[in-house]
């Protein structure tokens, strides 16, 4: 699986506006309706864009503290399963040999049972006892309702 850096805004704005993807990264009132990262691309040491080879998947690590990143996972529907879990894993090997990573984390949705399986799968760890009760916003999306956070420790 060969994951690549990319910050084509075209192909980046793409992914984040598929169907299937839109409105889990945007207000659930439908306010938002296309979303432009613009802003993000032209912030490389803030934000990494990470694509798999045919485009069906991506992920935006976000730098918070030195070394410290969070994940956003965007799949399309071709990106499930299997394939998923094989992207996910190179994604995250990618991110530690780039760069100097001391701990990836993520937030998910409590409700969405596949998301949760797939950053286990990935091997990421649940921190247990750790949840945040409603809706949020962190850093580039939002998250409706109840999370479960996850983390990778890197070197």
């Amino acid at each position: 699986m060969m994951i690549y850096e990319t910050y084509d805004l075209d192909l980046i704005n793409r992914i984040a506006n598929l169907p299937e993807i839109l409105p889990h990264i945007t207000p659930p009132d439908g306010s938002i309706s296309e979303l432009d990262f613009v802003d993000e691309v032209s912030n490389p040491f803030r934000y990494k864009f990470l694509v798999n080879e045919d485009h069906t998947g991506m992920t935006i690590f976000e730098n918070y503290l030195p070394g410290c990143w969070e994940g956003h996972t965007l799949f399309s529907l071709e990106c499930r399963g299997k394939k998923a879990v094989t992207t996910g894993k190179a994604m995250t090997k990618y991110m530690c040999e780039h760069y100097p990573v001391i701990l990836l984390s993520g937030q998910t949705p409590v409700d969405n049972l596949a998301a949760n399986r797939f950053n286990t799968l990935v091997g990421w760890i649940k921190v247990n006892g750790l949840a945040h009760p409603g809706t949020q916003f962190t850093g580039i999306h939002q998250i409706m309702g109840p999370v479960n956070y996850y983390v990778f420790m890197g070197v």
